[in-house]
């Protein structure tokens, strides 16, 4: 009979199994969009960073597909159930993802990203919320793709914490625009470029960018 522990294991490695099936052709395609459009503006490598990983699959695909034209890829994820927080850094409410895994799940979860990419020198995992990780990654960002907290509050934050750290002519981009199942994501979205001025992009299904100037 199996132990509890190892029932966790086999469940975490099916979803990881599943992620990677199932996102392959949906990364690939992300990817093939936002590269070119982000690469052929710049002449040097290009820095980039993804706010909400999971399992990795389109820091994994974005990588292989731009591999010569990336100096660093931040990945951010704290990796655990966390409160929400607005502009002002109150927490307004909590977003429980995965409510039954335990600490231990989600240890898991982040040391198989990590090993995901130990052949890879140009990508760090951070385990880290958004602010605080907006703490350490540079000023330096060409790219930034947000699939992090998908309620109202954690979508502006995260907008305003990582438009602040592209450069000018970069790109701020993210998932689930437009959709029915996360209708706070395309209000916020919208709500934002509203208010600073922006003009939204949306160049394939669910995803949503904009160029940043400065």
């Amino acid at each position: 009979m199996l132990t509890n522990e190892e029932k966790h294991a086999i469940r975490l490695q099916k979803r990881m199994d599943f992620k990677r099936r199932q996102g392959a052709r949906v990364y690939i395609e992300r990817a093939k969009c936002f590269g070119p459009l982000i690469k052929d503006r710049f002449s040097c490598p290009i820095n980039c960073a993804e706010i909400g990983v999971d399992s990795g699959g389109y820091i994994y695909h974005f990588v292989d597909l731009f591999k010569d034209d990336i100096s660093m890829m931040y990945g951010v994820d704290p990796y655990a159930i966390f409160g929400h927080y607005s502009i002002a850094g109150k927490v307004r409410y909590k977003r429980v993802y995965h409510p039954k895994w335990r600490k231990e799940d989600w240890d898991n979860l982040y040391e198989k990203v990590v090993e995901r990419f130990t052949c890879h020198n140009n990508v760090i995992i951070l385990r880290n919320t958004s602010e605080e990780a907006a703490w350490i990654v540079p000023d330096n960002l060409h790219y930034v793709f947000i699939d992090a907290g998908h309620d109202y509050h954690n979508v502006i934050n995260d907008i305003h914490l990582w438009e602040e750290k592209i450069v000018d002519g970069g790109i701020i981009s993210g998932h689930d625009y437009k959709g029915k199942k996360y209708h706070e994501v395309t209000v916020a979205v919208e709500d934002y470029a509203n208010r600073f001025g922006r003009k939204i992009e949306n160049p394939i299904h669910g995803c949503w960018y904009w160029e940043v100037r400065k």
